[in-house]
């Protein structure tokens, strides 16, 4: 074949061939990529600056990320962040005439014993210590005391301690285990008595140079005073008064108060005015209704309305307790007696003696302390069964809660 015929050939070749790769080029799926070629060791390998990889883009085909739960925000606090004291705890609701209050005392040494304050049920269980004084000595007067009434809502009880004969006075709420300090008074304060909102405390104060410790009356001037239930400042009513609380009348607008003689007054907390009740006793209690006032005189019991008006001999007593309705008392005079107010008219429930007797709220029991033997007791007021509570034969004082 001459070299015209054979470059003739190969250009017809070559054309057939670039018309087979044009048609391939439109209908065959492109090549998948090849791999880097792996490192082979050489010098320039080596040497050779890495090219990095770019992050893939998120094409509009490729799934997206899933959404994160959105999270509530946590609220600012808008208090300042000094830290507080923890709150006390949240004591149960008060239940009225749950509790009996008694104070006792234990033996400490031969010559020597413990006053103590305790809480028991009604019907002799749940017995438990709320308070406790210092050692007392045989000698009289003693260096310190225990004492602890009820507040008159019931709700919590009233102690008072006094060491170094500077009284010491504390409140414990009816369920909590730890009493709340109210105040430190003074080694001259005496007989503190709480307003019947619990928002007062009237007390008389030496102003002599008596102290209350002393005990031995060899000076008597004092003043009325007042404060706050909750503390802060004192405020002295009347200097150089003669007689000496006994009791808040009940509506709170006034205190009822004996001297040296006897005598019985109602005095104003403004300003220490003295009204005579014309009553001389050795023990007198007003009603609480506020209208009568039941009072011990020459052994017998009377009671005569709160001014003026005739008294009505009840008989023969050494102790005696309204009812919370006003209508009668609890009387002991050689056994205890339910005595009608109005009419006299008595009944036995306790065949022996009794002291410190004390009414339920609603009246329909009695707790009292047995005079001879000792011993805390409850009993209907109808009469019936009576209860005796155990450990209580050192007890000399016994009250309901109200």
């Amino acid at each position: 074949m001459g070299t015209h015929r054979r470059v003739a050939v190969l250009m017809a070749a070559l054309s057939i061939a670039a018309a087979a790769c044009s048609s391939a080029a439109g209908t065959a799926s492109p090549a998948p990529p090849t791999a880097p070629p792996a490192a082979t060791g050489s010098a320039s390998a080596s040497l050779a600056p890495a090219t990095p990889t770019p992050a893939p883009t998120v094409g509009p085909t490729q799934p997206k990320a899933p959404t994160p739960t959105p999270v509530p925000p946590t609220a600012t606090p808008t208090h300042s962040p000094t830290p507080h004291p923890t709150p006390a705890p949240t004591l149960p609701p008060v239940v009225h005439g749950q509790y009996l209050l008694y104070l006792t005392s234990v033996v400490d040494t031969p010559d020597s014993f413990i006053p103590q304050a305790w809480l028991v049920k009604p019907d002799g269980t749940g017995a438990r210590k709320i308070a406790q004084g210092f050692s007392l000595g045989p000698y009289s007067p003693p260096p310190v005391d225990l004492d602890a009434i009820w507040s008159h809502d019931g709700s919590m009880i009233h102690i008072t301690r006094w060491p170094n004969c500077a009284a010491h006075i504390s409140n414990l709420p009816v369920g909590a285990a730890t009493e709340i300090p109210v105040v430190t008074m003074t080694d001259k304060d005496w007989l503190f008595r709480w307003s019947p909102t619990g928002g007062k405390i009237a007390y008389w104060h030496y102003s002599g140079a008596d102290h209350v410790c002393e005990q031995n009356s060899i000076d008597n001037i004092h003043d009325l005073a007042w404060m706050n239930a909750a503390g802060g400042t004192k405020t002295t009513v009347k200097t150089n008064v003669t007689y000496r609380l006994s009791a808040w009348l009940p509506d709170g607008s006034g205190l009822v108060a004996v001297n040296d003689y006897d005598a019985w007054y109602r005095v104003s907390l403004s300003n220490g005015s003295a009204v005579s009740l014309l009553v001389t006793a050795t023990r007198l209690d007003v009603s609480p209704d506020g209208t009568k006032v039941a009072f011990l005189s020459g052994g017998m019991l009377y009671v005569k309305p709160l001014f003026g008006g005739a008294s009505k001999n009840l008989g023969a007593a050494t102790d005696f307790a309204w009812r919370p309705n006003s209508a009668a008392l609890a009387v002991s005079g050689g056994t205890l007696r339910l005595v009608n107010a109005t009419t006299g008219i008595g009944t036995v429930v306790f065949a022996f003696t009794a002291k410190s007797p004390s009414w339920s709220p609603d009246g329909s029991k009695l707790a009292f302390i047995k005079s001879s033997g000792g011993g805390v007791f409850v009993v209907a007021a109808n009469g019936g069964p009576v209860k005796t509570i155990p450990g209580t034969t050192r007890a000399t004082q016994v009250s309901w809660q109200p």
